[in-house]
């Protein structure tokens, strides 16, 4: 296997455990929702040389069934859960670029996407 798929599979493995996770995997599947929620997706951007290894950006995709919730509630639980992610990722060596916010606009569902860069895999 090549290194760079080796590396999605132990930070989705890693992710996994985080608390309430309903559902983690590598990739996004076709007609994922709110029966998937809470739901982590661990997602390959692009890959590029860095000297004698390579460099990966990749994308954690994160969301929660939103239906008859208390919104107050919702975004304590999705804050919380984007730092579970950021701190997970940063104990797999991977640097923390930006975090992306739904901005309450997806039907269903409350989502994020939090973008990494991992120096060598």
């Amino acid at each position: 296997m090549s290194a760079a798929y080796d590396y999605l599979v132990t930070l989705r493995d890693a992710l996994s455990v985080i608390d309430g996770v309903k559902s983690c995997k590598i990739g996004i599947e076709r007609g994922i929702g709110s029966k998937d929620a809470p739901f982590v997706r661990v997602v390959p951007v692009s890959v590029s040389p860095d000297g004698n290894s390579s460099k990966m950006r990749v994308q954690v995709v994160f969301g929660f069934d939103s239906k008859n919730r208390d919104y107050e509630e919702l975004h304590r639980q999705y804050f919380d859960m984007a730092d579970s992610i950021i701190d997970i990722a940063h104990e797999n060596y991977a640097e923390w670029q930006q975090t992306v916010t739904d901005e309450d606009t997806v039907q269903n569902l409350k989502t994020a996407v939090i973008e990494f860069m991992v120096e060598e895999c």
